[in-house]
């Protein structure tokens, strides 16, 4: 039998953080707007059933 680890992937230029699909100038290129969750003033509930409500299962026929 021969070393299995020489069967294994071929080794990696840097760590798995660091490589990327992108060029790394084109990555800081870009800004994007992040959405944030804000709080509302006037939170208005949704109407529906309420959490601990749930309908019945459906039945399954054997």
């Amino acid at each position: 039998m021969g070393d299995l680890n020489r069967a294994a992937s071929p080794p990696r230029k840097g760590l798995p953080s660091e490589q990327t699909d992108e060029a790394p100038g084109l990555i800081d290129k870009d800004r994007v707007e992040v959405e944030r969750e804000i709080p509302a003033e006037d939170n208005q509930p949704i109407e529906g059933a309420e959490p601990h409500q749930r309908p019945d299962p459906p039945a399954f026929e054997d």
